[in-house]
């Protein structure tokens, strides 16, 4: 059990901890979305990004949680849905940590640096691994016994 609800909590953290502690060397406003060439061409501000990228990170660990402690549904249901709640959370992480270092130390938002590839490619690797991760974490954290009553009661 410990494993299906600890690493959510962690990409929560993953997901803001890096802005915080970048605060005083990131630009107001950041730059948050890319071109296809990597050039910055929209942003929102800090306090925005924050909020926003600590609610996509924490809408998929509460899904993650329910699914885990609420047992509303079958082994193999429940399975997918904390896949995709880890999977989830992972991308968000991993953005947030993108638009930090794009961003740590230009003077303004025009002059982020340019994610390329790396800012499309990396976020979808590390989801998947985000994914498979959630996958055993649940396999290891629920059991096949139905609850009193049975599902959906």
């Amino acid at each position: 059990m410990a494993t299906g609800l600890v690493v959510p909590v962690l990409l929560v953290a993953a997901s803001v901890v890096p802005e915080i502690v970048s605060w005083s060397r990131l630009p107001e406003p950041l730059a948050v979305r890319f071109a296809p060439s990597g050039d910055p061409d929209g942003t929102l501000p800090k306090l925005g990004e924050l909020a926003f990228t600590g609610l996509l990170s924490v809408l998929p660990g509460l899904v993650v949680a329910f699914s885990v402690l609420g047992r509303a549904r079958p082994r193999s249901s429940a399975r997918g849905v904390v896949s995709v709640g880890f999977a989830a959370a992972t991308v968000a992480a991993t953005v947030s940590v993108l638009v930090v270092v794009a961003n740590a130390g230009a003077p303004s938002w025009e002059e982020a640096r340019r994610l390329g590839l790396a800012g499309v490619l990396l976020p979808l690797a590390l989801g998947a691994l985000g994914a498979l991760l959630g996958w055993w974490a649940a396999g290891s954290c629920l059991d096949d016994t139905p609850p009193e009553g049975g599902y959906g009661a």
